[in-house]
């Protein structure tokens, strides 16, 4: 038997390794319940159904809703519909929509910039001073709404929750 602090470290090991699964293989901005939902399908599903997945691809073309959507068509198990899946791909799929995603934006609406810092954090407001909800990394190519200014340092992402500062952009 094993300590609690022991069966923790070991959890925590065993994440590291899911997170990044997903760090590597999405292309999109993410929220943290995004991402925490995502690498919940990873633990329980592994880094390879990800990557061959019709959810992956839809997340990386933009299309947050649609992806939300594939969380549930992960529910068998040797073929058979299981209760306890529906309820897991139920949670883990609430957790990736919630904040409101919407998935109404034209292109015409934004523009597409590309991440040029090894991290960018993804603020809740237009500042510092707000909470990160999630972070993009290098090469990252995310959309803004577009701004009257086009010297506007703090932008909206479009489509979604969070805004990024345009100086660690091209």
């Amino acid at each position: 038997m094993i300590s609690q602090q022991e069966a923790d470290r070991l959890l925590s090991q065993d994440l590291q390794r899911f997170e990044a699964g997903v760090e590597r293989n999405v292309k999109a901005a993410l929220t943290q319940n995004q991402f925490d939902a995502l690498v919940s399908f990873c633990y329980n599903l592994g880094v390879g159904n990800l990557q061959k997945s019709t959810l992956l691809k839809k997340l990386n073309a933009g299309d947050y809703k649609g992806a939300g959507d594939e969380f549930l068509k992960w529910n068998k198990a040797g073929g058979k519909v299981l209760t306890s899946l529906v309820r897991r791909r139920e949670a883990e799929r609430n957790m990736f929509l919630a904040g409101g995603i919407s998935n109404t934006v034209k292109t015409s609406d934004y523009e597409e910039v590309e991440v040029n810092a090894d991290v960018l954090n993804v603020r809740k407001g237009p500042g510092t001073s707000y909470e990160i909800i999630g972070k993009l990394k290098r090469g990252t190519v995310c959309q803004l709404e577009k701004a009257d200014d086009k010297q506007q340092e703090w932008r909206k992402l479009a489509g979604r929750e969070g805004y990024i500062c345009t100086r660690y952009t091209k």
